[in-house]
């Protein structure tokens, strides 16, 4: 049976199905029912948008975002902060994760949830974060230099 939709719902069927080419997506404020989705977030950083604090994951109005997992590469050894945090946006923010600038060097990929010296989990990791707020990238005492970039992956949920 051919379909012109890439998604449909077969006949007497009840379940949708995704042909390939297809996606479901769900807008701001929307919800699948029967649970929360894990949401990914992949890209990264330079060094000059982690002194400024950037914006990874933007707030959901009335909402809160969880972090359930943030994994974070840094491409040269880190030098000049006190550490790099994923936070959220809120002007006292709560922390995830944050990173002392002793275990942000290119030879260490940095998880969440995982025991590692010079990281510290934060209320933050697997708990709801400010109620429409973001996510963010940022850094605490001085001017972080030596690393390039900052590679970032958190999935979370909108809860």
């Amino acid at each position: 049976m051919s379909h012109n939709t890439k998604v449909y719902r077969p006949q007497g069927g009840d379940s949708l199905e995704v042909a390939p080419g297809g996606a479901i997506n769900v807008a701001d404020g929307g919800a699948v029912r029967g649970g929360t989705v894990v949401q990914s977030f992949v890209g990264s950083a330079t060094v000059a948008q982690v002194n400024a604090g950037l914006e990874l994951i933007p707030g959901v109005a009335g909402r809160s975002i969880r972090p359930l997992l943030i994994r974070l590469v840094f491409a040269g050894t880190a030098a000049g902060a006190t550490d790099i945090r994923i936070s959220d946006t809120n002007s006292s923010p709560v922390d995830a994760v944050t990173v002392a600038v002793a275990a942000a060097n290119g030879s260490t990929v940095t998880t969440a949830g995982a025991a590692a010296a010079n990281v510290t989990y934060g209320a933050g990791l697997l708990a709801a974060l400010t109620a429409g707020e973001g996510v963010q990238i940022r850094k605490t005492g001085g001017t972080l230099t030596g690393t390039t970039s900052v590679g970032v992956l958190v999935l979370y949920e909108v809860i």
